[in-house]
C-alpha cells in the first residue's frame, strides 16, 4: 500500500461553471490527447472558453483521424491556420486559440452544451460559421438539406439521446458510435458494425422508426436506401444529383440517405417524372 504526502494549503479550488449557451465563442486548447489504442483513432481536445459570461467553462470534443472524418481534421487545421499537409504535435496544440460554435444538446433530460464547428479567430457568427440545429434559434436550419422542412427528431432510446439528423453524430467519437450497434440492437455484423457511416445511417433509421410516429402504411412502397446491394454509394450520389439536392459538408452515405428520405416525404412518388 502506498502512502502519499500532500499539502494543498492555499491551492485555488476549482469552481462550477455554467453550461455555455449556444453561440460562437473564442476558446483555448488546454488539453490535446492522441488516442490511438484500444480501437480509438482520434484527438481528444479539451477547450476552455475565453471571455464572455462563460469564461473558464470547458468542453470536450473529438477529432477523428479516420477517412470518414477527415473533414473535421481539415476544419481544425484551418481554424488554427495550419498547412493542409504536415504533422500535428499535440503538445504544440496547447495554448492555441480558435472559435468554436457551441450547440444545444441534452443529457439525462438536462441541457448540455456541445462543441460543434471550429472556425478561425477572425470568424463571425453571421459570415463564417454555418448555422446548426439550435432549439433556441428559430432561424436555425432543421436539417442537412434545403428541401426538407421537417424538424429533426431527437429522443432517448435505451438510455441514450439519439437524433434523425446525421450531423448530430459528427462530434461523437468512434467508440460512442460503435457502442450503439449492440445497445440499440441495430443488427449490423462484421465490418458493417465498425463502419461509422453505416452505423450512423442505421441509428438515423432506428430513430425514425421508433420515434417518428405517423402513418407507416406506405413504408413498403418506399425505396430502402440502406440496402447496399440495391443502393450503392455511386447510385445514391447519382440520385442526389438528379434531384438537385444539396448536402452540407461531406456527402457521407448517412447524409445522402437522410436527404433522399426527406425528399421522399415531400413527394408521394419520387421516381414519377410527371
Amino acid at each position: 500500500m502506498a502512502k502519499i504526502k500532500y499539502d494543498v494549503k492555499g491551492v485555488e479550488r476549482g469552481r462550477d461553471f455554467e453550461q455555455p449557451k449556444p453561440g460562437l465563442y473564442t476558446v483555448e486548447i488546454v488539453e490535446a490527447n492522441a488516442r490511438t489504442e484500444d480501437g480509438k483513432n482520434d484527438i481528444e481536445l479539451v477547450i476552455q472558453i475565453i471571455g464572455s459570461d462563460f469564461d473558464g467553462s470547458r468542453l470536450w470534443t473529438y477529432v477523428g483521424l479516420g477517412e470518414s472524418t477527415q473533414w473535421k481534421l481539415a476544419e481544425l487545421t484551418d481554424a488554427l491556420g495550419l498547412p493542409e499537409k504536415g504533422t500535428i504535435d499535440t503538445d504544440k496544440l496547447l495554448g492555441k486559440k480558435m472559435k468554436v460554435k457551441v450547440n444545444a444538446d441534452t443529457y439525462n433530460n438536462e441541457y448540455r452544451a456541445r462543441a460543434g464547428r471550429f472556425a478561425p479567430l477572425e470568424a463571425s457568427a453571421d459570415e463564417d460559421v454555418d448555422a446548426e440545429d439550435d432549439p433556441d434559434d428559430p432561424d436555425a436550419e432543421d436539417t442537412d438539406t434545403d428541401g426538407d422542412e421537417g424538424e429533426a427528431i431527437v429522443g432517448e432510446l435505451n438510455g441514450v439521446e439519439l437524433s434523425s439528423d446525421p450531423e448530430y453524430y459528427d462530434d461523437w467519437d468512434d467508440d460512442d458510435v460503435f457502442e450503439e450497434v449492440e445497445n440499440q440492437s441495430l443488427g449490423l455484423k462484421g465490418k458493417a458494425a465498425k463502419n461509422r457511416d453505416k452505423v450512423i445511417a442505421a441509428l438515423v433509421e432506428k430513430v425514425k422508426e421508433e420515434l417518428g410516429g405517423g402513418d407507416d402504411d406506405d413504408d413498403d412502397d418506399k425505396p430502402d436506401y440502406s440496402d447496399e446491394d440495391e443502393w450503392t454509394d455511386a447510385k445514391l450520389k447519382k440520385e442526389i444529383k438528379s434531384r438537385e439536392l444539396e448536402i452540407k459538408g461531406k456527402a457521407t452515405r448517412a447524409k445522402m440517405i437522410a436527404a433522399l428520405e426527406a425528399d421522399d416525404e415531400d413527394d408521394d412518388d419520387p421516381f414519377d417524372d410527371d
